[in-house]
């Protein structure tokens, strides 16, 4: 590749998307991201569903742009474990890096904060982070609908997306990076989330439940299950490996017939929960930092 001026990066540079996307919206968020850092179709590594994902050629890439949800204020822990293991696998060296989480719009906690450290602990140039908003699923479909998040993130979350992107692209060859910046976004958890994480959140979580007479037996519920609770033996039946559900409502959202539903254990308990936490009552705006 040519060498070219600092603030004009090569259309040609090569980017990778590392993503933890049960419902998409994660996904989603990258691709704007990558699509105006280079010109290039990036090359994708989902690691969402069980399995180890083929690594590609990661280690070639000039930079990543890595995603993940953020559960109950925090990241996931299953998306720590699989980003971990595919770092593990990539040279050690300062490889360029973006940090994008998605929320809620309830409170973003260390969620973004985790991944930036979990990324600068592993060996990344974290060059950029950004905080988005995408539906909020588990209040969505455990009744409570999802309030201003509905249908996100949309094109004007996407807008912010590439101008993420494109902030990124001007800053390519700088070699800065913003590990030691202290404000991102709500970095920390709230009091009222110290004792309702993602695995005290589990506990009130029972099976999904299959409404047959709606089930078009089509598997979609099957195939984006990032644990493999839901295979073709029993969707059509309460899920019998409920116990290792973490509670991302890709089956829910993915169902064409809308026949699945959460069931929840003391649901009073999740309400008074959810009430103690300060939802915006206005539309909430993607920030990001380069």
């Amino acid at each position: 590749m040519s060498k070219t001026a600092k603030s004009q990066p090569s259309t040609d540079l090569t980017v990778g998307l590392v993503y933890f996307s049960p419902t998409g919206s994660t996904k989603k968020v990258c691709e704007a991201i990558a699509a105006t850092i280079s010109a290039k179709p990036p090359i994708r590594l989902d690691i969402t569903r069980p399995g180890r994902p083929e690594k590609g050629n990661l280690s070639n890439m000039n930079l990543l742009v890595v995603g993940s949800p953020v559960y109950v204020a925090r990241l996931p822990l299953l998306a720590s474990e699989r980003l971990s293991s595919v770092f593990s696998d990539l040279p050690k060296r300062k490889m360029p890096a973006v940090a994008v989480s998605v929320y809620g719009d309830v409170v973003l906690g260390t969620g973004l904060k985790q991944l930036v450290n979990l990324m600068a602990k592993t060996g990344f140039n974290v060059v950029g982070a950004g905080a988005f908003i995408g539906e909020h699923s588990n209040k969505k479909y455990m009744g409570a609908g999802a309030g201003e998040t509905e249908g996100r993130p949309d094109e004007a979350d996407l807008v912010v997306a590439k101008e993420f992107g494109a902030s990124v692209r001007q800053k390519w060859l700088n070699g800065s990076d913003i590990s030691s910046i202290k404000d991102i976004q709500s970095a920390k958890v709230p009091f009222k989330f110290k004792f309702y994480d993602e695995k005290s959140f589990r506990r009130f979580l029972g099976p999904i439940e299959v409404d047959a007479n709606k089930c078009s037996k089509c598997n979609v519920c099957v195939n984006v299950c990032p644990v493999g609770c839901v295979d073709d033996q029993t969707f059509l039946k309460i899920d019998a490996h409920a116990k290792n559900c973490i509670g991302c409502a890709a089956c829910l959202k993915a169902c064409p017939e809308a026949a699945r539903t959460q069931v929840v254990k003391l649901k009073w308990l999740v309400k008074l929960a959810e009430g103690m936490a300060t939802f915006n009552k206005k539309r909430g705006t993607p920030v990001y930092y380069t």
